[in-house]
């Protein structure tokens, strides 16, 4: 097998214009697909001349036999072979004693093209040769997707206002486009990434409508360089007025009082959906009484395990001495079961308290 030494720089698309082959044209009209050895003949020739041979062989040698002096000088032949494995390849030999390039033939391994042209006597030259060579490509994958707004809003919360999306990326390189795509609203096309690092972005949103009880689904929707979608985790957001009972109350009883005596409608200060957060007290009558701080959560949230004022623990699950809070497990308010955490008597506080910012988890 002679030395390759046309290097091919570009794209070589074949079509026929006579007998010669051209970087122009429909590559499709002049493709011969060959999976079997080929002897070129007087009968055949055409077949073959000026045209795109196309193989695809995995194991073995095919063999393509140029034929005795069937050509006409000037004409050429574009081969090109590719394979799944290195093992196939396919031999081109010319016909009678003739010489590729001084070659008694050349073999093309995987994913190698020759272009060639008959010289007359059964001899062939390279005009040119390049080895296709395939640019690593990894899938890419959106982790991570959220977007700044809660599990759940209020009905009438206008959500058409700048959001922040974050995500992580890997395999940036192989995104052609990024969408945020929004189930029950306008799309917006995202930045595509050009790092794999954590990414954050800001986007006006609209086209939401939360007037009546339903949910909002958001992910982000990729296409790669190669055409296929991919897309993240889906962030579901619910759209409806929470009811009491699914609320976390914090409110304040008399020292005097229990968990049982723990009324929402007279004794709350706030509710929200959950109690991690700072919660600020206000609203304790500025009289001779003392007062005794509460959260009551759903039993369904689970238990509230810290409480801590300017960093000072106040109380902590599981701490042997110095809680200043106790917790009492399955009380009954309204018809509903909460765990409630509550100030200790021995702890009480008169309105001095109110403006306290108290830290829960």
């Amino acid at each position: 097998m002679p030395e390759i030494n046309y290097p091919f720089e570009g794209k070589l698309v074949p079509a026929q214009r006579g007998n010669h082959i051209v970087n122009a044209g429909d590559i499709e009209r002049d493709r011969v697909n060959i999976t079997a050895n080929v002897i070129i003949t007087s009968t055949n020739v055409n077949t073959y001349r000026g045209k795109f041979l196309y193989y695809v062989n995995t194991s073995g040698t095919l063999t393509l036999n140029l034929g005795d002096d069937v050509f006409q000088e000037g004409d050429e032949i574009f081969i090109k072979h590719i394979a799944s494995t290195s093992s196939g390849n396919v031999e081109v030999i010319p016909g009678g004693s003739g010489l590729i390039d001084n070659g008694s033939s050349i073999i093309l391994d995987m994913d190698y093209s020759i272009l060639i042209k008959y010289l007359g006597s059964n001899n062939w030259t390279i005009l040119s040769s390049y080895r296709s060579v395939a640019v690593p490509f990894s899938s890419p994958v959106i982790s991570n997707f959220s977007i700044d707004i809660g599990s759940r809003v209020d009905l009438n919360t206008d959500l058409n206002v700048q959001k922040t999306v974050t995500y992580d990326v890997v395999h940036s390189a192989s995104i052609q486009s990024l969408t945020l795509d929004v189930e029950t609203g306008d799309n917006k096309v995202l930045t595509v990434p050009t790092t794999d690092i954590s990414q954050s972005e800001n986007v006006i949103l609209s086209g939401i409508t939360t007037s009546t009880d339903t949910t909002l689904t958001f992910k982000i929707i990729g296409v790669d360089v190669r055409g296929n979608s991919f897309e993240s985790n889906a962030i579901v957001i619910q759209v409806r007025n929470l009811p009491i009972h699914e609320q976390t109350h914090f409110g304040y009883i008399l020292s005097t009082e229990s968990e049982a005596d723990i009324n929402f409608t007279n004794d709350d200060i706030e509710a929200r959906d959950n109690f991690a957060g700072d919660w600020v007290v206000s609203g304790i009558p500025s009289d001779s009484n003392l007062y005794r701080i509460y959260w009551a959560v759903p039993t369904a949230d689970g238990s509230i395990t810290r409480v801590s004022q300017g960093g000072f623990t106040l109380y902590e699950d599981g701490l042997a001495s110095g809680n200043q809070f106790t917790e009492i497990l399955n009380v009954t308010i309204g018809g509903q079961t909460y765990n409630v955490l509550l100030l200790d008597a021995a702890n009480a506080v008169n309105s001095n308290y109110n403006g306290t910012r108290l830290t829960v988890s």
